[in-house]
């Protein structure tokens, strides 16, 4: 029995073809169109679009039309005098046409801001949602290489333990061992089978989960070269990837938006106390009986009205003053899921910095145990066959170099993961990444896939894009196609920064320089803007940048206090528009828009 078990396991082995291996690249391209947690994601940012455009419906007039048609039976009865009596049957009709143009109506105004924002969160979700399912499609496709190392290494634990099981029987017979070393090899052995197993089913359920994702079975995955690349995140310094992931994440971007909506909330909510003034012009006829030939009770008029109406709320028994506090309370909570996102990556962020580091050193050393392991292998058998050693000695120093081998396999597709996952957390992940890592595999086979195609890469264009906030129209251009045009110039405001988030915490308790403009201080009549550059603590480099870009005729320092700490803030300019202050960003020379400048209200 044993030894059909280990025939069947090296046909298995000698049988398994690489021609028809498939690579990471190939199970990506297929995920990107079948996982239904990204179409899910999709479906709901398309969905979110729609925000837009509905609310700056109701800046446009409104036409609508009403009427009806009628018929009367008019019947006169002998009157005074003898008058004679009449009767007969009156048709009409009646229509009303009706425009009314929103003139002054804030809760409209501001409800577009609103959707603004909604859309750029849905936006940053959906690209989350892009850079989730690399993540998981790659974790699932190395998990599924993992369990196949493992049952490869148990596979040649097993024939070497089948292999000392023969050899004990044979001493044993010859009087060269007791039958202890028998009974050891036999239960290696026993062990190795039941660990065989539950390692081929570890496999078949990884593959199940790589299944759930691309919904196609893979039997044959390209598997790892002997020998990866390890390398260091650069810059080598946590701090500079801590900035790099507060403006480029874009959970964080999506919890800045949602910030912001939920700021312009308290504005539609106080609009309740502020008058609404509409154009409204009619156009009125109603038509009974033929007035022309006299029939008793026919009339025609004819009204056209053209007017200004004021509506003006007085009281309403503190409804207003509830809803506000309401969307306090709202916003209040927006900014502490929003700390608390920024918190959660952040630290996800130093972590897994810390694993890279720390799982490159691990995987060095587990190659050096993998080789010390090996020759202490070498080292025993040869002791063994002169009787210095006993087999159960050996098969513990089998035992130790199978396990370092795990370790080794185990250690490697750590790494890989905690690569992606910090490219992630950065917001720096793209299908790129994937390509390079699709390189440290044999037998790569994206170039025969039938995925490489152009109609299909053009449904991935959402993982093509570069490191940059979603507020930036030229990086995510593919990701927002979707989005009205006269939406599109607004994408260029910058999201609330984490220096901001702190200074927002103090606006409702506090009245300071704030980058985010409260409500009872809202004047759109009043508002400019400017570029800012950068924001720092120390004035000194800031001055010293200024002076070294001879930009001291063009650029402001505005101080801030952000918790009891002063910030300097370097202003470009000062434009009356959002758009103006587009159109200069475009001229600035190449240094300073490699600093992704960003339009924001002046002080």
């Amino acid at each position: 029995m044993k030894k059909l078990i280990v025939s069947i396991i090296l046909a298995t082995a000698c049988t398994t073809t690489s021609y028809a291996e498939t690579d990471l690249l190939q199970v990506v391209q297929q995920a990107l169109t079948f996982d239904q947690t990204f179409q899910s994601a999709k479906a709901t940012y398309l969905a979110a679009t729609e925000a837009y455009p509905q609310a700056l419906a109701l800046l446009y007039p409104n036409v609508g039309l009403t009427g009806y048609v009628s018929t009367a039976h008019n019947k006169t009865m002998e009157g005074f005098l003898g008058t004679p009596s009449e009767s007969g049957n009156l048709k009409g009709y009646q229509y009303t046409l009706t425009v009314t143009q929103p003139v002054i109506n804030f809760n409209n105004w501001w409800g577009v801001c609103q959707a603004n924002y909604q859309v750029k969160a849905a936006a940053a979700t959906y690209a989350a949602a892009a850079q989730d399912l690399l993540l998981r499609t790659a974790q699932a496709y190395f998990n599924v290489l993992q369990a196949q190392d493992i049952v490869r290494f148990t596979q040649a634990e097993l024939l070497a333990n089948k292999q000392q099981l023969d050899q004990a029987r044979q001493r044993f017979q010859v009087g060269l061992d007791a039958i202890t070393s028998v009974y050891n090899a036999e239960a290696s052995y026993d062990a190795n089978v039941a660990q065989l197993i539950s390692a081929k089913n570890d496999v078949q359920n990884r593959r199940e989960q790589l299944r759930e994702i691309t919904g196609v079975y893979y039997n044959n995955l390209a598997t790892l070269k002997k020998s990866m690349p390890l390398l260091t995140p650069k810059p080598i310094n946590v701090e500079t990837w801590i900035d790099k992931s507060d403006q480029f994440n874009f959970q964080l971007q999506a919890a800045r938006f949602t910030a912001e909506a939920a700021r312009q909330a308290i504005k539609i909510a106080f609009s309740g106390h502020l008058p609404t003034v509409n154009l409204v012009g009619t156009s009125q006829r109603m038509r009974i009986g033929n007035p022309v030939e006299g029939i008793a009770g026919s009339t025609d008029t004819r009204n056209n009205t053209l007017a200004l109406q004021l509506d003006m709320p007085i009281f309403q028994g503190g409804l207003v003053n509830s809803q506000v506090r309401q969307q306090e309370y709202n916003y209040q909570k927006a900014i502490a899921d929003m700390e608390n996102t920024h918190q959660q990556v952040m630290v996800n962020l130093r972590q897994t910095y810390n694993s890279i580091i720390a799982g490159i050193s691990k995987v060095k050393a587990d190659q050096q145990a993998v080789l010390s392991q090996q020759a202490s292998v070498d080292s025993t058998d040869a002791s063994v066959k002169v009787g210095t050693r006993t087999i159960f000695e050996l098969l513990q120093a089998q035992q130790q170099l199978f396990q370092a081998q795990t370790t080794l396999s185990q250690d490697q597709y750590l790494y890989i993961n905690n690569t992606l996952q910090f490219k992630q957390l950065a917001g720096t992940l793209t299908y790129k990444d994937l390509q390079a890592i699709n390189t440290w595999l044999k037998n790569q086979g994206a170039t025969k896939s039938p995925y490489n195609s152009l109609i299909n890469n053009n449904d991935l264009l959402v993982t093509h894009k570069t490191a940059m906030p979603i507020n930036n129209i030229t990086g995510i251009h593919s990701l927002i196609a979707s989005i009205p045009n006269s939406f599109n110039h607004n994408l260029t405001e910058k999201p609330t920064q984490k220096k901001s988030t702190k200074v927002t915490k103090h606006a409702i308790k506090a009245k300071q320089t704030q980058p985010i403009t409260n409500i009872t201080t809202f004047n759109p009549n009043e508002k400019t803007y400017s570029l800012q550059l950068m924001a720092r603590q120390n004035k000194t480099a800031i001055t010293n940048f200024v002076s070294q870009n001879h930009l001291a005729n063009k650029t402001t320092i505005h101080q801030t206090h952000v918790n009891g700490k002063s910030w300097y803030v370097l202003l470009y300019g000062n434009y009356n528009s959002t758009s103006a202050a587009q159109s200069a960003m475009t001229t600035l020379p190449n240094k300073l828009q490699k600093m992704n400048p960003w339009v924001r209200p002046m002080p």
